[in-house]
């Protein structure tokens, strides 16, 4: 993300124990959720509820959600968010700018598209090493 995103842009992660990672590795975003969850909740117990059910998979729709309640465009998920991930490919607001096999970043959309089809990993060349999108 450091290298490819503007700096400054906020980032929605799925889990704040990532957070530290991120910060360290890419000092010049922000992020939704850091060090503890109960900052979020001591500055917006509502807000932090939502970036609950969304995480955890209880939003069927959440990229209009991430980015007009907290502002961000991207996503940063580890993909242990099953349920989240699932979602956020058939709402067809998210489009996946970076995978491997630990991670996922998300651009959130201007518009609703049609949701990708699944994706098996590989390229047409059989190589299932991550490939960076040009990101808008």
């Amino acid at each position: 993300m450091r290298a490819n995103l503007t700096p400054g842009q906020l980032i929605f992660n799925t889990d704040w124990d990532d957070f530290p990672r991120l910060f360290y590795f890419d000092p010049a975003h922000a992020y939704i959720s850091g060090l503890d969850p109960t900052y979020l909740y001591d500055k917006d117990p509502e807000l932090s509820k939502l970036y609950d059910r969304i995480t955890l998979g209880e939003e069927e729709d959440p990229g209009p959600l991430i980015r007009d309640r907290f502002g961000a465009r991207y996503v940063f998920t580890d993909n242990s968010h099953g349920d989240f991930f699932d979602n956020a490919r058939a709402s067809g607001w998210f489009e996946i700018i970076y995978e491997d096999r630990d991670c996922t970043v998300f651009h959130i959309r201007d518009q609703k598209a049609e949701p990708a089809p699944e994706e098996s990993g590989t390229d047409e060349t059989g190589n299932d090493e991550p490939q960076m999108q040009e990101i808008p």
